[in-house]
């Protein structure tokens, strides 16, 4: 196992608090909250894709984030959120309004360090967690980015899961 003992244990129990919720009005915030508590980030959203159209819409946030418009969507490629969708892997810049694909848009304050770590289901990026903090310098370390991976997975199950609870899609072949 590549994890450290204490890392497996925190993912261990993570993964089954999250397996606890049946209701998706419940779970997002649970797994915003330990992602961001994880990585002291200071602010932390996980954006879902929306069923009917392609694009991602921000599910909960947390932090000091500002208000979002009603009508804010992520397109595949856009923003950071948007790259790792692209990309279906951890996207992480030291700066984001530095950030080459960043959205112009004002909502995102002074993120600083941030990353984007993609949530699949069924082989396909059905979601995107984001961490950021607005501090003083941070660098995410290898054990964080292999945790938020697998803490990214034991998410998408548990929202697929609290999906076909909630009867919002239908179960998998």
């Amino acid at each position: 196992m590549g994890m450290s003992d204490p890392l497996y244990s925190l993912l261990k129990d993570v993964s089954l608090e999250l397996m606890r919720h049946s209701r998706l009005q419940d779970l997002l915030p649970d797994i915003v909250r330990r992602a961001q508590e994880f990585v002291g980030a200071d602010l932390a959203y996980l954006a879902l894709r929306d069923e009917y159209e392609d694009v991602m819409r921000v599910a909960f946030y947390r932090g000091t984030i500002r208000e979002l418009p009603v009508d804010y969507v992520i397109r595949i490629g856009e923003g950071i959120s948007g790259q790792a969708w692209a990309s279906g892997r951890i996207v992480v810049t030291d700066d984001y309004h530095r950030y080459s694909f960043r959205l112009p848009a004002p909502y995102w304050g002074d993120m600083k360090e941030t990353l984007a770590v993609p949530l699949f289901v069924n082989k396909s990026v059905w979601g995107v967690l984001i961490l950021a903090h607005t501090g003083p310098e941070k660098t995410y370390s290898a054990a964080e980015l292999e945790g938020l991976e697998q803490l990214a997975t034991f998410a998408a199950i548990a929202i697929e899961n609290a999906k076909i609870v909630d009867g919002s899609i239908e179960p998998g072949p």
